[in-house]
C-alpha cells in the first residue's frame, strides 16, 4: 500500500469514477474529464507526499549517463482550447523523460481518467494535478486551475439546483427563485513549494441566505466538484448550457 497520504482510499475513489461510499461521503458516478495544457513534473520520491522534483533527466556528456535537468512532460490539447465537456481528447506532448519525442507533433490520448502517450508515459489521474505511472511508484505533478465560468454546473443528486460563476470566485445559483449570488474561494495548487498544496481544492463556496454555511470539498476532473458541509453532500457537474437570463 502506498503509504503517502496524500493518496487516500477517497482518491483513488474519486479517480476510478464508481458509484460508492467513501467515509460516509456519497460520491456520484461521473465522467472525470482530464487535464492538459502545461508542464508535469515527475516526482523523484515515492515514499513523501508531494513533489520532490526528479532531476535525472535530459542529454548528458557519456552514452549511459544521466542527465541532471528536471524531469518534465509538456501535455497539451491537439485542439485548442481544451474542450470541458469532452471525456477523451488528443494530446501533442515533448518532455525529456526517456522515450519522450521532442517534437509536439506526436500524438497522444487522454480517454478518461487514463493518460497515453506513447513511449514516454501511461497511467491514470488521482486528481487534476496528480497522476501515477503503470505498473510504477512514480508520480507526475501539474499546477492547474479549472475555469469554472465555462457552462453551468447542475447538482446531480436531483438535478434541480443550477449554479454559473462569472469567475472562479463569483456567481450565482440562477435556479432559485431570488438567484442568489454564490462566493467562491479555490485553493490553487503550487506544487513546486515544499508544503504544496498538490491538489487545488474548493476551500469554500457559499451561496447568500443559505443558514447552513459554507460548503468545502474537491474537484473530480476538470468539470465536477465533490462538496460537503458537516454530513451534507452537494456534487456538481458542468454541462454544455447557459441560463437564460444569466446571473446578476
Amino acid at each position: 500500500m502506498d503509504p503517502r497520504p496524500a493518496w487516500s482510499a477517497c482518491g483513488a475513489v474519486l479517480a476510478s469514477l464508481v458509484l460508492t461510499s467513501c467515509g460516509g461521503e456519497l460520491l456520484a458516478a461521473v465522467a472525470f474529464i482530464g487535464s492538459a495544457g502545461g508542464d508535469w513534473r515527475e516526482d523523484a520520491d515515492t515514499v513523501q507526499p508531494g513533489l520532490q522534483q526528479r532531476s535525472a533527466c535530459g542529454t548528458a556528456n557519456g552514452i549511459g549517463v544521466a542527465g541532471t535537468d528536471p524531469c518534465v512532460v509538456n501535455i497539451q490539447p491537439a485542439n485548442p482550447p481544451a474542450n470541458l465537456y469532452a471525456t477523451s481528447f488528443d494530446v501533442t506532448f515533448t518532455g525529456n523523460l526517456p522515450g519522450c519525442p521532442q517534437n509536439s507533433t506526436v500524438g497522444g490520448r487522454i480517454e478518461g481518467n487514463r493518460i497515453s502517450l506513447p513511449n514516454c508515459f501511461a497511467g491514470a489521474y488521482v486528481t487534476v494535478n496528480e497522476a501515477v505511472r503503470d505498473g510504477s511508484p512514480r508520480h507526475m505533478f501539474f499546477d492547474f486551475v479549472p475555469d469554472l465560468t465555462q457552462g453551468i454546473w447542475v447538482e446531480l443528486q436531483d438535478g434541480q439546483r443550477r449554479f454559473k460563476f462569472s469567475s472562479n470566485s463569483a456567481g450565482c445559483e440562477f435556479s432559485a427563485p431570488t438567484r442568489p449570488a454564490v462566493n467562491v474561494s479555490l485553493i490553487g495548487s503550487n506544487v513546486a513549494q515544499p508544503a504544496g498544496p498538490f491538489e487545488t481544492t474548493i476551500g469554500s463556496l457559499t451561496i447568500a441566505g443559505d443558514i447552513g454555511g459554507a460548503w468545502s470539498g474537491r474537484f473530480i476532473g476538470v468539470s465536477a466538484m465533490s462538496l460537503k458541509r458537516g454530513s451534507q453532500v452537494l456534487e456538481l457537474q458542468r454541462r454544455d448550457e447557459s441560463p437564460s437570463p444569466p446571473c446578476p
